[in-house]
């Protein structure tokens, strides 16, 4: 498990790639896909209403990251 604690939104591009190096470095692997439930407190729910949404595409589509939600029917 990974925690960084942010000041605010526009330091997770910058978080994440930080992550994304370490994580990669560490078990051989590359990420493919970034998963997030949709909600509004995770990286990619935050940045879908922040200005800083652009800048994550941009890097997701540079680094060939595939953006995944989960989707739950009840």
């Amino acid at each position: 498990m990974y925690l960084y604690l942010l000041h605010s939104k526009n330091e997770a591009l910058d978080v994440f790639k930080v992550f994304k190096n370490e994580v990669e470095k560490q078990c051989g692997k590359q990420i493919k896909i970034v998963r997030s439930d949709r909600g509004g407190d995770t990286m990619v729910g935050i940045l879908k209403v922040d200005k800083h949404l652009v800048h994550f595409q941009n890097f997701f589509k540079i680094m060939g990251l595939l953006p995944s939600t989960l989707c739950l029917v009840l």
